[in-house]
């Protein structure tokens, strides 16, 4: 497959474009002169030399070729600028947090799903049936109320339930029918932590510019499988202290749910093309959060002059 035109576009590598318009025109069977044109009309701006001159206009030439005209180290610099960046590497070290949190609670419940049940065929069963709820969850509520929202919704839900469930556990010894609230429990709390972790898999890339997607989406990855890693070891724990895992899964989506606050809000908005585009919009969601905060307080502050005015009139 050919490379991203936004990215391309981005790095200023027109001429890859047109190679790969060219192609695409002659596998279509449409005239390539003309969507040049256009392309260089509307898109290409004027006076900007190409970083990488195209080989020849052949459009049969391996796609593989113009990587030798592509600088060595800019893989590395592009992973270097999420770390030259205040800004960036802070949405970069809450996501990563998050994605370890997501990737440990919903891995970690799903290898004690078997105690969600007496029957362990029937608890697998039903931890299945939550990822279907939780896909329809997503499907419903992602575009409707925004990425943010959901995420934080969705790890409140789990950390609440979580934690109740640890709470209902501790009593099932005097109250055994506790034992059937603490398995719904850990069912909607896994349903919490698998709609929050598709999130994120729409959720990082759209907060990331063009020029960094793809080095920002896999440090979020490699996270996520970092807490992978140390999911199994909930169930060693789960068997020397069933009090611990649930506490831990809940206790991280809270500190979660405070973190993404602090992120941007990507829903039916354009995606950024490079670092300074980005930059920008989050100082322009910055400012609107602060004007709104302004209009909140002027607001109060106004209903309780009126009502000390009222008070006094009296």
């Amino acid at each position: 497959m050919d490379e991203s035109s936004r990215w391309l576009a981005a790095k200023k590598k027109y001429s890859i474009i047109e190679r790969n318009l060219k192609k695409a025109s002659h596998m279509n069977h449409r005239d390539a002169g003309h969507i040049i044109t256009l392309f260089r009309e509307k898109v290409k701006e004027p006076n900007v030399p190409d970083q990488n001159p195209l080989l020849s206009s052949d459009t049969h030439r391996d796609p593989n070729e113009h990587s030798q005209g592509v600088s060595k180290t800019e893989g590395i610099d592009e992973f270097l600028q999420i770390f030259k960046d205040r800004q960036i590497l802070t949405l970069s070290a809450i996501l990563c947090f998050i994605w370890v949190t997501d990737s440990l609670t919903y891995h970690g419940l799903s290898l004690n799903a078997t105690q969600f049940h007496s029957n362990k065929y029937i608890a697998f069963g039903l931890s299945a049936v939550t990822e279907v709820f939780a896909a329809v969850a997503f499907w419903l509520t992602v575009d409707r109320f925004g990425r943010r929202k959901t995420c934080l919704a969705c790890h409140l839900i789990a950390a609440v339930s979580l934690i109740t469930s640890v709470i209902f556990n501790h009593f099932t010894d005097v109250v055994p029918t506790l034992s059937v609230a603490v398995s719904t429990l850990s069912l909607i709390g896994k349903f919490g932590a698998a709609t929050s972790f598709n999130v994120l898999y729409l959720y990082t890339p759209e907060i990331f510019p063009t020029t960094i997607r793809n080095v920002g989406f896999g440090l979020g990855s490699l996270a996520g499988r970092v807490g992978g890693l140390f999911a199994p070891f909930s169930r060693m724990l789960y068997r020397k202290y069933p009090w611990a895992p649930g506490t831990v899964f809940g206790s991280l989506c809270i500190v979660v749910a405070i973190l993404v606050r602090f992120l941007p809000e990507t829903n039916k908005h354009e995606l950024p093309q490079t670092v300074p585009e980005m930059k920008q919009w989050l100082n322009q969601q910055r400012e609107s959060q602060k004007k709104k905060q302004k209009k909140s307080s002027i607001t109060e502050n106004g209903a309780d002059i009126f009502v000390c005015s009222d008070n006094e009139n009296n």
